[in-house]
């Protein structure tokens, strides 16, 4: 995924899959510091955008890989 440009101190996320007996339990851990202060309704928003891009990059990506199988 690609998000906003700029530098940023601190930008992971580190994702853990977990088999269990017929799904599999994601996690994803995200950590975002832009550097500066920012106000927490700003913060949520982008913590929330970026959360919700890489779920969405995951699911594609695990789609793709289901459609090459077949």
């Amino acid at each position: 995924s690609e998000y906003l440009g700029g530098d940023f101190e601190c930008f992971e996320g580190e994702w853990r899959f977990d088999a269990q007996e017929s799904a599999t339990h994601v996690t994803f851990h995200l950590r975002i510091d832009p550097g500066m202060r920012i106000p927490g309704r700003i913060a949520k928003l982008l913590n929330d955008a970026v959360m919700g891009q890489s779920v969405r990059d995951l699911k594609a990506r695990v789609l793709d890989l289901s459609d090459e199988r077949r």
